[in-house]
C-alpha cells in the first residue's frame, strides 16, 4: 500500500480510488492519508471492508481537508469505534460537496452499527 499511496502524486487528477476489501492495515491507510494531498480532483473513495482502526480512521479523517471536492465516502465494514466515529463526523465539515457518506457496519465498543 506504501508504493501505491506514494504514486498518487503521479495522478493529480485523479476522480475515484477504490480500495476495498485491501487489508490495508493501519499503515497502509496512515500512507493513504498521507498522500490524499496529491490527489486534490478526488471525488469518490471506497475504503470499505479494511478493518481500519480508530486510529487510523482519524488520520484518514485528518487528510480529507486536502480532497475538498469529495462527493462520495464509503467507510462501511470497519472497525474505526468512537474516536475514529467521532474524528470522521468531524471532518465533514471540510466536505462541502459529499452528498454519499457511507460508515455503516462499522464496530464501535464491541457492537456493530449500522447506520448511513
Amino acid at each position: 500500500m506504501k508504493v501505491l499511496a506514494g504514486s498518487l502524486k503521479h495522478v493529480p487528477n485523479l476522480s475515484e480510488l477504490n480500495l476495498s476489501s485491501n487489508r490495508m492495515g493501519e499503515k497502509g491507510v496512515k500512507a493513504l492519508a498521507g498522500s490524499l494531498d496529491s490527489t486534490p480532483a478526488l471525488s469518490k473513495l471506497d475504503v470499505r471492508r479494511n478493518d481500519i482502526t480508530s486510529d487510523a480512521a482519524i488520520v484518514m479523517a485528518e487528510s480529507f481537508r486536502h480532497v475538498p471536492k469529495l462527493s462520495e465516502l464509503h467507510f462501511e465494514a470497519n472497525n474505526i469505534g468512537d474516536a475514529g466515529a467521532r474524528a470522521l463526523a468531524e471532518s465533514l465539515v471540510n466536505l462541502r460537496n459529499l452528498v454519499v457518506f457511507d460508515v455503516g457496519g462499522n464496530h464501535r465498543n464491541g457492537r456493530c452499527h449500522s447506520h448511513r
